[in-house]
């Protein structure tokens, strides 16, 4: 079973994540004054959400416009809440056991489903009605062979673990550009490069790998790249790269005078009940850090033992 939700952020109203503010608030255990305070800068947020197009500067109505900073974080909070409900009707019903694995990122989900075709079905209805129906979910259903994000998933009979691999597509929708080209040769070999790199980290078996490499492979051929520079391409994609030190993800959030956002958030914090020096304390303790988690396709497959 397999979806996802379309218009995710224009559909995430400021209603619907008020109260997901409220209900998350009471699980993380978090004092009222804090739970106003983010609902404050959630409507301070909202309220002032401006995008632009080659016709001129927009005014969100409802949700988040693309782009906008709180848009993950805001769509991320609704869709947790709400499948906290969905896991327990789960759970409750004790139809767990029948879900070999639950997957979301963003918009995109897939979900591994066992048993009996009855069973099956009940943790459909539940997972299709368990989220907001202001939100609109497109499901539909697969036997064995299933996707997720750029990853072509069997589950096979029998099997606990599933075989994954590259999500292809047709030959000649690979971004590849020919050899004869006069753009700068580091240009060319990057694509090449991309996808020898995407086969190690997508398939499960060194079969599976050598099988994808040489699709590749004759991909470059067809592109015009003689044999001595696939193998330099080959070559560079072998390698480990040597440790560097890691980039900072977290840039400075930057108003301009179009939105004027940051006088709103500046009158939300100056009301605040919450004492500001304080507050964010935690952050500034020695040896505690604060770092984003960077989501990687490498990551994800280690973590779930693909």
């Amino acid at each position: 079973m397999e979806g996802d939700f379309g218009d995710l952020y224009s559909n995430c109203n400021k209603k619907l994540l008020k109260s997901c503010i409220i209900k998350a608030g009471k699980i993380a255990k978090l004092e009222r004054d804090s739970v106003d305070y983010i609902i404050k800068l959630m409507e301070c947020s909202m309220s002032h959400s401006y995008f632009h197009e080659p016709q001129g500067i927009f005014k969100t109505l409802e949700g988040f416009s693309m782009g906008d900073n709180s848009a993950a974080r805001g769509s991320e909070l609704i869709l947790r809440v709400f499948e906290l409900d969905i896991y327990k009707s789960i759970y409750d019903r004790k139809l767990n056991k029948h879900v070999n694995r639950y997957l979301r990122f963003r918009d995109d989900v897939s979900i591994h489903l066992t048993g009996e075709p009855e069973k099956m079905l009940k943790i459909m209805k539940i997972v299709i009605t368990g989220y907001p129906k202001c939100i609109q979910f497109n499901v539909e259903s697969r036997l064995i062979f299933g996707k997720f994000l750029n990853i072509k998933i069997f589950n096979f009979p029998g099997q606990s673990k599933p075989t994954t691999t590259v999500l292809r597509k047709a030959s000649s929708k690979y971004d590849i550009i020919p050899f004869n080209s006069n753009i700068s040769a580091k240009y060319k070999m990057m694509a090449g490069l991309h996808y020898f790199n995407t086969n190690k980290t997508h398939t499960s078996s060194i079969r599976e790998l050598s099988n994808q490499n040489q699709i590749v492979k004759t991909i470059l051929q067809e592109k015009g790249f003689p044999e001595n520079e696939i193998r330099k391409i080959r070559k560079v994609s072998k390698k480990r790269p040597e440790k560097q030190e890691k980039k900072k993800y977290i840039g400075t959030t930057v108003f301009d005078n179009v939105s004027k956002r940051h006088v709103f958030v500046k009158n939300v914090l100056k009301n605040s009940k919450l004492d500001k020096d304080t507050y964010y304390l935690p952050a500034e303790i020695p040896g505690r850090k604060l770092e984003q988690f960077i989501f990687s396709i490498r990551k994800m497959r280690n973590q779930l033992e693909f």
